[in-house]
């Protein structure tokens, strides 16, 4: 095990260290989707106290757009209008919870979505009132979407059946709102299935299984679905 690795794993308090080791890591590139979901699982830990009814359409369409759902065009308009609607000079939780909803719907480019990921961190932190335990929890999402860079699993074909591949696309869709969580049930049935149909790595069960929280952009999911 590399040092770089020993790091990765055992880094939960902070995700910024994270964050760089990813955007260095030859593996793992950043992909614009991957830290748009990052932005969109961290806004909807504190969209709840934003006391703004565009709060959820904002994260919503963000993610819609990361899964090429809709255009650019409808996601910045939708940023703009909502970025109108706040004052951006209050310095209250709920100011902060709507400007993490906010920056999920930032311009499109791999470069600013990852910057706005970097830098926008302390909006969710701001707002959850601890930006000890925002950043602990952040932390876990970065590993929980960008899984451990430093040892790419490759999925076996035969393991891809036409029934862990409903089961993974029911898991991706059927999630927990308003939190965004995938049903750790369903995953643990996609696991099930994913063992009967061969796979034997430890890496991609346990994480089904394990309690999450499990967030859309989950790599064990992501790998079964094929998306990058």
């Amino acid at each position: 095990m590399t040092e770089a690795e020993r790091v990765w794993l055992t880094t939960n308090d902070h995700p910024r260290d994270l964050i760089e080791m990813v955007e260095g890591n030859p593996f793992t590139p950043p992909l614009e989707r991957r830290w748009r979901l990052f932005l969109c699982a961290w806004a909807r830990r504190v969209a709840h106290l934003a006391e703004q009814p565009l709060t959820y359409a904002l994260i919503a369409n963000a993610e819609h757009y990361a899964d090429g759902k809709v255009s650019t065009d409808a996601v910045e308009q939708l940023w703009v209008s909502a970025k109108e609607a706040v004052p951006v000079n209050e310095n209250s939780r709920a100011h902060y919870a709507f400007y993490a909803a906010l920056a999920t719907g930032f311009r499109s480019g791999s470069q600013h979505i990852f910057d706005h990921a970097y830098y926008g961190l302390d909006y969710a932190a701001c707002a959850s009132g601890s930006k000890e335990a925002e950043w602990t929890a952040q932390a876990a999402i970065v590993k929980e979407i960008f899984g451990n860079p430093f040892r790419p699993i490759p999925l076996a074909p035969a393991w891809r059946t036409p029934t862990v591949t409903a089961l993974a696309q029911a898991a991706y869709d059927e999630r927990i709102l308003p939190a965004g969580t995938l049903d750790p049930d369903r995953l643990a049935v996609l696991a099930d299935a994913l063992e009967e149909a061969g796979c034997d790595n430890d890496d991609i069960l346990s994480h089904l299984r394990g309690p999450g929280p499990h967030v859309r952009g989950c790599w064990a999911v992501d790998l079964l679905l094929g998306k990058e």
